[in-house]
């Protein structure tokens, strides 16, 4: 749970109370009540935002900026923007709700970081069965980890399934059916050709619009230059997909997880460990004899990313902690790593725990093994 801060609006932590409850509002609605809905058409969490979001902006002397039309518009504008302490919680271009009605990244990294949103709305299953394989793990830790790997690797590179391997999915005695069904939850649509669209980024299914395609995440517009990169396959009746929550906060971050386990194996021939310790940490790995934690996050806001870190456990025992973040995250938002840093607990920094950028993760690999990799 994210704590806030006694009443003080002008804390950062305020802003990140109303930010919540819009969040929250947004997601049990999932959709953008328009602007002239009755005020009591709104979820009760949405009036409560709309009601600070309005107190703050009379304390700020702007009045003429209160009511549900300057709230709906709000929440169409970068949360950076709302207040000007908000900057250093907010990527600059996050937005609650984005320009075609989606709701915005930030929605989904609200409810993921511990807030106080109803977690099943987006990655529950993968959570019941991270608690399930932690509790196998006090008496077969070895059949527990290996289950939870065999689940995380197939969320990571399975995206889309066709009904063929949904059923090969359903009869792994490792993992319960109910977690595959609930996990591929999403009915896949063909497009009028017949076929589908994967995103060169993620590999979630794009939806295709009037000037090119939409993906889960903002990102990936970035990531493959406005999805110049994608793949096109057939379409087959029954294919199913991730849930939007999975395939954003589970699925894409596990691409850069796999991602720096290959590349610790292929450039220097070390033997990384993924998920540890049943997910005590993304990745394990001993570098010139130095065992080394790390946490890949990638997260589009900073301020949120730092207030839900938590010490790592000790268990499996490591030398040195790292949270990782991908570089493309920093270069967008030039102070996400001051910000990041900024709201850490300080029981995170007292941790020991280091921020670096992928690069900078990489670099001090080299550094570690001399800078040579394997033949």
């Amino acid at each position: 749970m994210i704590s806030f801060a006694p009443e003080d609006t002008q804390h950062p932590l305020h802003v990140l109370r109303i930010t919540s409850h819009a969040a929250r509002g947004l997601l049990q609605s999932q959709q953008l009540v328009r602007p002239g809905a009755k005020s009591a058409a709104l979820p009760p969490a949405l009036l409560t935002a709309m009601h600070l979001y309005s107190k703050r902006l009379a304390l700020m002397g702007r009045p003429d900026e209160v009511g549900p039309e300057a709230f709906y518009r709000a929440l169409r504008q970068p949360c950076a923007s709302w207040f000007p302490e908000a900057e250093s919680l907010f990527a600059p271009d996050a937005c609650l709700v984005e320009e075609d009605g989606r709701l915005g990244d930030v929605v989904t990294e609200l409810n993921f970081q511990g807030s106080d949103i109803d977690v099943t709305l987006t990655e529950a299953p993968m959570k019941e069965f991270l608690d399930s394989c932690r509790e196998k793990a006090k008496t077969d830790p070895k059949a527990a980890q290996a289950a939870y790997v065999a689940y995380r690797e197939l969320v990571t590179t399975r995206q889309v399934m066709t009904l063929h391997q949904f059923y090969d999915a359903l009869e792994d005695p490792a993992i319960p059916p109910e977690v595959i069904q609930r996990t591929w939850s999403e009915e896949v649509v063909a497009e009028p050709d017949g076929m589908i669209s994967l995103c060169g980024a993620c590999g979630c299914v794009l939806t295709p619009t009037r000037d090119g395609f939409r993906c889960h995440s903002a990102i990936c517009v970035i990531r493959t230059d406005n999805f110049k990169r994608f793949t096109r396959i057939p379409y087959q009746p029954g294919m199913r997909a991730l849930s939007v929550g999975m395939a954003k906060c589970v699925a894409a971050p596990g691409k850069h997880e796999i991602a720096l386990a290959r590349w610790l194996r292929q450039e220097f021939g070390l033997q990384p460990v993924l998920w540890p310790g049943v997910d005590t940490y993304d990745l394990g790995a001993a570098v010139g004899g130095i065992r080394m934690a790390v946490d890949l996050k990638d997260h589009a806001n900073p301020g949120l990313l730092g207030l839900s870190l938590r010490p790592f456990r000790p268990v499996p025992p490591f030398d040195e902690a790292y949270i990782v973040v991908p570089d493309d995250r920093v270069q967008r938002h030039p102070g996400y790593m001051r910000s990041l840093t900024r709201f850490a607990k300080p029981e995170v920094l007292a941790n020991g725990i280091r921020f670096l950028k992928v690069s900078e993760f990489k670099n001090l690999v080299r550094d570690r093994v001399g800078g040579i990799p394997v033949a």
